[in-house]
């Protein structure tokens, strides 16, 4: 029967399944509203009653042919919530059954060959719609809305910004996609830039209360424009930073290219961590406009020889054999963290002093 959609019944990354388990429980009366519809496509018009006025009924026989050509995803979900043995009782499952409604379209071909030539045609035409993705329905989170409010209200102030939607075309400026946005916040705001550059952007978006990327105190607050400054104030900063090292990355001759292709959100994590002092409150961070300066080629160069040593101390502290730097080392925060905290764990006298200057160079640069 689904032999012609386009797709089988998906476990997608999105989780529609879940959702419409939800709904059919929990509030069926929605699904109506909430629901794509179902497209058949069949040969004999005879075999359709259409004696009821909320139902359809559709029999089959031996010579009749059938075809879900959109909609199998609803079909085996719903099916899956009413014959399979699961958490919900009988009154929610009758429940299910009568206030669940779906849009049904029923197409008739008269002959098998026009079904045939007909519905690939139609079931291509149905799915090529753009699928929503996670950042599409991440866009409708109060804290986005709230933070393009706030960019409306203080529209010109250096801080603020403005967060796309897919496909937006407009002239706000600075604006950023909401993607951009949610791996700059864990790398940068959040200081956890192996998370950022390790996890999916499903990961990066995902809405539950421990994704602390959306600052759900900028919602309920009466003083919305600090807590945006407490949580956000680097953000354009931070995204400038990271789109001058992709620039420069053909720039630069380095002695190793794994830190450099792969060392983005560490070093643009660290240039703000420096300029924060290492606090956790942005709201004193140095709102920064314009350009990034070109000496700042040289803090990528020096990140990068110091981010060596740094890692080679790290393979002797924890006796990592046959150890190689490559994209997994900048897939978590552990080297990272020593960076950060190498005044207090490292080991080299000569190191410290040599991240120390470090530290005032790129205050020197950028303040």
């Amino acid at each position: 029967m689904f032999a012609k959609n386009l797709r089988y019944k998906l476990n997608e990354r999105l989780g529609v399944e879940q959702p419409i388990h939800i709904t059919l429980k929990e509030t069926p009366e929605e699904f109506w509203y909430l629901n794509n519809g179902i497209t058949m496509m069949i040969t004999d018009k005879k075999l359709l009653d259409l004696s009821s006025s909320s139902a359809i009924r559709v029999g089959c026989t031996d010579k009749m042919e059938i075809s879900i050509i959109n909609g199998a995803q609803t079909i085996s979900t719903a099916a899956d919530f009413l014959y399979r043995p699961q958490d919900i009782t009988d009154m929610e499952r009758t429940r299910a059954v009568e206030q669940a409604k779906v849009l049904l379209r029923i197409n008739v071909m008269n002959d098998s060959r026009e079904l045939r030539k007909g519905k690939d045609r139609i079931s291509i035409a149905l799915n090529r719609q753009k699928p929503i993705t996670i950042e599409d329905i991440s866009y409708t989170n109060e804290v986005i809305s709230m933070i393009n409010q706030l960019y409306e209200k203080y529209h010109g102030e250096k801080e603020f910004f403005y967060l796309l939607k897919r496909g937006e075309n407009t002239s706000k400026f600075p604006k950023h996609m909401l993607k951009d946005f949610g791996k700059i916040v864990r790398a940068c705001v959040l200081q956890e830039p192996g998370s950022a550059r390790a996890l999916s952007v499903n990961e990066i978006l995902k809405e539950d209360e421990k994704n602390e990327i959306y600052a759900e105190e900028l919602t309920g607050s009466n003083h919305a424009r600090e807590v945006f400054e407490r949580y956000y104030r680097p953000v354009n900063f931070a995204m400038r930073l990271s789109s001058f090292y992709m620039k420069q990355m053909n720039k630069l001759k380095v002695s190793s290219p794994q830190i450099l292709s792969n060392g983005r959100y560490y070093f643009v994590a660290y240039i703000v961590r420096i300029l924060n002092a290492g606090q956790k409150d942005y709201a004193a961070f140095p709102v920064l406009d314009g350009p990034i300066p070109e000496s700042a080629s040289e803090l990528i160069e020096q990140y990068m020889e110091l981010l060596e040593q740094v890692i080679e101390e790290h393979v002797k502290r924890y006796e990592l054999e046959d150890y190689q730097i490559n994209s997994n080392t900048f897939k978590n925060d552990r080297v990272y963290h020593d960076l950060c905290e190498y005044d207090k764990i490292g080991e080299s006298e000569t190191l410290k002093k040599d991240l120390q200057a470090y530290e005032e160079k790129v205050r020197e640069v950028f303040l």
